[in-house]
């Protein structure tokens, strides 16, 4: 059976055609209904990168940051205790990788939505874990203030993509929509 998925064209980029409002860091951001805070799990071996996402993620009055975890079996674990809002998964991490990780906290956890987070994220590897239950992309080289609407996008239950990404991301998806084509790229 075909995979169909929606994909919102560049919701992080300059074109988001009013899908996200980017108003910047903290600016007039209230708790979300009855106070209610969007939890956010932070997956990253890179300790410095992951500690400066959650003070900057800290500065929204209405997301705050539940958990580290350095390794992707540390994050599945997490996840599954703390079943945050949003997890932001690198890609590439120590044991199992992103991709991986994605389809088991999908699984375990499917309330949470799960936001890419890499330096040089693979498409075929953006793909896969969009269908293993990923929310989208923010790359690592991305302004900080892309960061925030990403989460709120996944939350809301969209699929986030960079501008520059969107087309060949989508493409390998739709490929994989074809009757009979059980990989990427092929």
């Amino acid at each position: 059976m075909p995979t169909s998925v929606g994909v919102s064209n560049d919701v992080l980029g300059a074109g988001s055609g009013g899908q996200v409002e980017e108003t910047g860091l903290g600016a007039g951001r209230e708790a979300g209904a009855g106070g209610r805070r969007i939890s956010v799990l932070v997956v990253d071996d890179h300790r410095m990168f992951a500690e400066s996402l959650a003070l900057l993620i800290e500065t929204e009055p209405d997301i705050e940051v539940v958990g580290l975890a350095a390794t992707g079996e540390e994050g599945v674990e997490m996840a599954s205790s703390l079943s945050p809002h949003v997890v932001l998964l690198d890609l590439e991490l120590p044991g199992i990788d992103g991709v991986e990780a994605t389809r088991r906290i999908a699984a375990e956890t499917p309330s949470s939505r799960v936001v890419l987070i890499s330096a040089a994220p693979d498409d075929d590897a953006v793909a896969d874990a969009i269908l293993a239950g990923a929310s989208g992309l923010v790359p690592k080289v991305a302004a900080p203030e892309r960061l925030i609407p990403a989460i709120r996008a996944a939350v809301e239950g969209r699929i986030v993509l960079p501008e520059d990404r969107h087309d060949a991301i989508a493409g390998r998806l739709a490929d994989r929509d074809r009757p009979g084509d059980q990989t990427l790229g092929s």
